[in-house]
């Protein structure tokens, strides 16, 4: 039975996985576009590079621009586009170098031509050009305090937009009259355009006094150039009314749902009864978890045999200097809260392949690994407050490791009761 749900867990997070690949999902998208004539492809993320492959395979791409995550260039089989690395979760000075590249060929788009972009999770660091004023590590380090405060990436993303030069429709802008066709890969909770790599092509109806009023509310220190450059009108983003995106297009092409589908009939055909929780969870990551160990002793109480999955993305406040994630952490808040209960197997990884900033997406327990986290005691519950959860799930054989899966469809979280 141990070996059997370990298996089952996994399989269906490699479904979730799965959905989110672009040989997967390209195909059909790109048919519902009906593009026809040259392309130009720009775009930036962690799927990009897999999504520019399956677009130089089936339209006239003529050349284009591409940014992904350290590490994911050597693979790819690319003829026509240039793919460039940068960093992330932080941006770094390539980060910016691909923002420019990226620009410049959008504006050389003519006014017949279609420019084609690519975007996925990751993009608002891969893609970083910081507005006149501010300096590149300016931006990178106020990111940073906003991520280790566990602010919701929309949030984050306000506030990112109105210090770019490229996101928030300034892509689009630069690009018009060209026409704008984007395909995405959701990894945000809701789905929003504006939200998944911070919207470089559509309208962003934020504004400055919005990003100003995230900062001042979360406590977020910044310095004077930034304070200057949110208080500079001509930061203001393009809205919905700008005829720039008259001739855009906009298809969401991957998301959260698609995962939690994939896994669902996964679990189906192994004969469980399926309880989706939905794609749209949020918030702090040990709250979260004890919402589902309350929905966990209820399924337990009516004598259900199930399987709970949900997605979406939690967050986690950076108490420590330790490993951990949201995901792991939210893991470990569940052992932790369901420590007396057994026949209870879990999993919770992030479908890029990395939980947080380590080697890791997420990890899973079964009875002995929970066994295991109730002996450590005072000890587990030291990591859960120290951000150092993925250290314990590693000392006890609980950690996923998968590399870079080349997408992200967001977190996935799964709940096996016996």
């Amino acid at each position: 039975m141990v070996v059997f749900v370990e298996r089952f867990l996994k399989d269906m997070f490699g479904a979730a996985v799965a959905s989110g690949r672009p040989s997967v999902f390209m195909p059909r998208a790109i048919s519902d576009l009906c593009l026809s004539g040259p392309v130009t492809i720009v775009g930036a993320g962690k799927a990009a590079t897999g999504m520019a492959e399956v677009s130089e395979a089936l339209l006239d791409v003529r050349s284009g621009v591409i940014v992904t995550k350290y590490g994911q260039a050597a693979t790819c089989r690319l003829r026509k586009t240039v793919v460039l690395e940068a960093s992330h979760p932080i941006p770094d000075e390539a980060s910016a170098r691909a923002a420019v590249r990226i620009l410049e060929t959008a504006r050389a788009c003519g006014r017949d031509a279609t420019l084609l972009c690519l975007l996925s999770g990751g993009g608002s660091a891969l893609m970083s050009l910081p507005v006149e004023g501010v300096a590149r590590h300016e931006k990178a380090a106020l990111v940073r305090g906003m991520l280790d405060a566990g602010l919701p990436i929309a949030e984050i993303n306000c506030v990112r937009r109105h210090l770019s030069a490229v996101k928030g429709g300034r892509l689009a802008r630069a690009a018009w009259p060209a026409r704008v066709v984007t395909l995405a890969v959701s990894d945000v909770v809701g789905d929003d355009p504006a939200t998944i790599a911070s919207g470089p092509t559509v309208p962003d109806d934020t504004t400055l006094a919005d990003a100003r009023a995230v900062l001042e509310i979360r406590g977020i220190e910044i310095t004077p150039s930034i304070a200057a450059a949110l208080g500079d009108p001509r930061n203001e983003t393009p809205f919905s009314s700008d005829p720039v995106f008259e001739s855009c297009v906009y298809k969401i092409a991957a998301c959260g749902e698609d995962a939690l589908s994939a896994a669902a009939l996964v679990a189906m055909k192994e004969g469980w009864e399926v309880l989706n929780a939905g794609a749209s969870v949020s918030g702090d990551s040990i709250a979260a978890a004890a919402d589902f160990a309350r929905q966990v002793r209820q399924l337990r109480a009516s004598g259900r045999r199930c399987v709970v999955i949900s997605g979406g993305e939690t967050t986690s406040v950076v108490r420590g200097p330790g490993r951990g994630g949201s995901n792991t952490e939210f893991l470990l808040a569940l052992a932790i809260e369901l420590q007396d209960m057994r026949g209870v197997w879990a999993i919770a990884a992030d479908t890029d392949g990395i939980d947080g900033s380590g080697d890791h997406a997420g990890a899973w327990f079964g009875p002995d690994i929970l066994a295991a986290i109730g002996e450590a005691g005072e000890s587990a519950i030291g990591c859960l407050e120290q951000s150092n959860s993925a250290t314990l799930f590693d000392s006890v054989g609980g950690l996923i490791r998968t590399g870079q899966t080349g997408t992200n469809v967001n977190d996935f979280r799964a709940i096996v009761i016996v």
